[in-house]
């Protein structure tokens, strides 16, 4: 895979964690996040979207809780770290200071 390939997937899981990180309960089922993802222009398949919180969940950065065929994506303490900068996740790109 090339870097830019590589980056968009890491930026992908960012932005992710980023709309889960913005609802109040930091909680956010998979079509909401592939809404989120939309309007960002991301235009990706549910499968990627779900591709990408099984990834998040693998390293701790979400918690996935299944709701019939759906997809729940629960924050976890390591992904608000990685969002503040207190811890990095492997995969996942490092947010700017002002994202």
């Amino acid at each position: 895979m090339n870097d830019w390939a590589e980056t968009k997937i890491e930026e992908r899981r960012l932005r992710i964690l980023q709309a889960i990180a913005q609802d109040e309960d930091q909680t956010m089922g998979q079509a909401r996040i592939k809404y989120v993802l939309d309007a960002w222009a991301w235009k990706d398949p549910i499968e990627v979207v779900r591709q990408e919180m099984r990834y998040l969940a693998k390293v701790g950065a979400i918690r996935l809780v299944a709701a019939g065929d759906e997809f729940v994506g629960v924050m976890k303490e390591l992904g608000r770290q990685h969002l503040t900068h207190e811890n990095i996740i492997e995969g996942v790109l490092v947010p700017k200071r002002s994202d």
